[in-house]
C-alpha cells in the first residue's frame, strides 16, 4: 500500500508497520495461543522436551547413516544443537549450483547448498559445503545419505 502525510508522520508510521506486520497469519496466531493457553507454562516445556529428544535421536541416525556413507567423501562435526548438520564435500571439483541441483533431482535427494547460506555473495562462497537438515523420519536417513554419495562421487575431481 501507500500513504502520505507529513514527513515525521509517515516515518513514525513505517516504523509502526514494520514491526506490527512482520508476523505470521492471524489464524496462525489465534490457533497457536490457544495451545499455548490450553498447554500452560509445564505443557510447553514438556513439548520442547520432547522436541529436544526427538531431534537429538534424528541427529545420531543422521550421524550413523553419514559415517556409512560419506567417509571419506565428506567431513563434518556432530552439532551440539538445532537440526542441521554441515557437510564439507572433500575431493569435488569446482562445479556450480545448478550442477549440484540437477544431480540431485537425478539422485532423488535433497539438501541445501552451502552457497546459499554464504554471507557474501563472492563466488566459491560455501560452495564445498551441503547443509544437511535431520528432521524426516529417522528410517530415510540411510537411503538419503546413500544417494547424497551418488551425488558427491559425480562431483569428484577428476585426477590428474
Amino acid at each position: 500500500g501507500w500513504v502520505s502525510g507529513a514527513k515525521h508522520l509517515v516515518e513514525a508510521y513505517e516504523k509502526l508497520a514494520y514491526v506490527s506486520s512482520q508476523n505470521g497469519c492471524s489464524l496462525s496466531m489465534v490457533c497457536l495461543g490457544a495451545m499455548l493457553s490450553h498447554w500452560g507454562a509445564a505443557g510447553f516445556e514438556a513439548h520442547v522436551r520432547h522436541l529436544q529428544v526427538a531431534l537429538r535421536s534424528r541427529c545420531r541416525a543422521l550421524l550413523r547413516a553419514c559415517s556409512a556413507h560419506l567417509t571419506g567423501a565428506a567431513v563434518w562435526e556432530a552439532p551440539s544443537a538445532g537440526m542441521f548438520l554441515w557437510l564439507r564435500l572433500l575431493h569435488v571439483r569446482d562445479f556450480t549450483e545448478n550442477e549440484l541441483v540437477t544431480l540431485m533431482e537425478e539422485h532423488k535427494v535433497a539438501v541445501l547448498p552451502g552457497s546459499c547460506c554464504a554471507v557474501t555473495d563472492s563466488a566459491g562462497d560455501g560452495q564445498h559445503f551441503l547443509r544437511v537438515s535431520y528432521v524426516a523420519p529417522e528410517d530415510t536417513y540411510d537411503e538419503g545419505m546413500r544417494r547424497l554419495r551418488l551425488v558427491i562421487d559425480d562431483l569428484a575431481a577428476v585426477p590428474s
